[in-house]
Parts: C-alpha cells; structure tokens; sequence
C-alpha cells in the first residue's frame, strides 16, 4: 500500500512540474486577448515609416508571351547564306549565321555537320518584356502604401528559327530564346522619360501625394 502511494505522488509532481514549464513557454496576452509584448520590445508588424517616405522598387519582369515575325528566308542554304535579315534598325544577322547559332546552341554542331547543297529555313522574331519601376508613398495616419510613380521600359528580345539538312541526312529544326534569363542582352530597350532618374521618380511621388493627385505614368513605347 504504502509504495502504491509513494508512486501516486511521485506521478502528481511530475504533471505539476510539467505544468509549471508549460506556463513559463506560454505567450502573454492582455485582456483583450491581444499579444503584450515585454516593454523595450518592438512588434515587427507594426513597423511606421515618416509620413511621405518613399520607396522605389523595380517590379519583376512581365510578357505576354507572344513573339512577333521580323524577317524570313527559305531556299538552298548556300544560297541564302550570305543573305541579312532584320529586326528593324536593332538587329541584323545573315541566315548562315542564323543556321549556326541553332546548330551550335541546339545541337552541338558546327559548320561542318550542315549540308549546304540542300534545303534550309531561317526565321526572326522579337518578343517583349516589360519592367516597371514604381514609387509608393507612406501614409501615416492610415499606415498603408500607395503607388503615385510608375516608369515604365520595354525590352526587345531576339528569337531565332532554323531548319536545315544535316550532313547524316536527317533534317534539324529548333529555334533559340536569347532572352536575359539565358544571359543574352536585350537588343532595344524602349525607355521611359524618367525611369534611370530616381530623384525625379522621388520628387513626383512626394507631389502627387501631398497634392492628392493621381497617378503619374510614363513608358517608353507610348
């Protein structure tokens, strides 16, 4: 009997030691059921900004998705092979050069596993991204962000086509995206008015805010 007691108590001092450090993980709250932070700390969501603080953020890049046809020629590849094709006044590149980039990039080829005595094809396209630059401004009283600058800029994207007779007598086709996310430039950007001067984009913010007037936009294409 006695050790029958002996482990009941035991067993109530553990539950109430387990108890007690439950109480200390537990986290404070005020009557109204809302955190109570110990004083000196700051709540990280509810971090202020001065009234009128500004903040320039460039947005991520966006397309639509389509490409748009810019030159095309077709014939005996030793015969187009010299021959220029173009995207506008911003690109210009032979059809040989064109067959190569493909060869090279799609497939590991080189000049020599192409068959210039038979047919080939060779396309360009340009497509579009788009980066917008944005300034919002801080409204204190209401703590929320508002957009009052957007600066707007279109990249021009190179895509190339080709199909042409391999030297094994079998037929290659693939197209290549020199797009910025493979490492290729943009071969034109269309440039808004003001979207490199961020003092301008700051100050035309800080305006239409204190003005309460709308939204300031400016893109290179329009």
């Amino acid at each position: 009997m006695k050790k029958i007691i002996s482990m009941v108590v035991i067993f109530m001092m553990l539950i109430n030691l387990g108890c007690a450090f439950g109480m200390e993980n537990e986290t404070p709250f005020s009557k109204n059921n809302e955190i109570s932070l110990p004083s000196g700390i700051v709540n990280p969501d509810y971090v202020d900004y001065p009234d009128g603080t500004v903040d320039i953020q460039i947005e991520p890049p966006i397309t639509d998705g389509t490409t748009i046809p810019d030159d095309s020629r077709s014939g005996i590849a030793s015969a187009i092979w010299d021959i220029g094709l173009r995207i506008g006044s911003y690109f210009f590149r032979t059809a040989g050069n064109i067959i190569l980039d493909v060869a090279t990039i799609a497939f590991g080829l080189t000049e020599a596993h192409v068959n210039k005595n038979k047919g080939a094809s060779v396309h360009l396209y340009h497509s579009y991204t788009y980066r917008n630059k944005v300034a919002k401004v801080y409204n204190q009283s209401t703590r929320t962000w508002k957009t009052y600058v957007i600066e707007g800029n279109r990249e021009w994207y190179r895509h190339e086509f080709a199909s042409f007779a391999q030297t094994n007598g079998f037929t290659a086709t693939a197209s290549v995206d020199f797009t910025a996310d493979k490492g290729y430039p943009p071969i034109h950007v269309d440039v808004a008015p003001h979207y490199y001067d961020d003092n301008w984009i700051r100050n035309m913010a800080q305006y239409n805010y204190y003005f309460n007037r709308g939204v300031t936009e400016e893109y290179g294409w329009r």
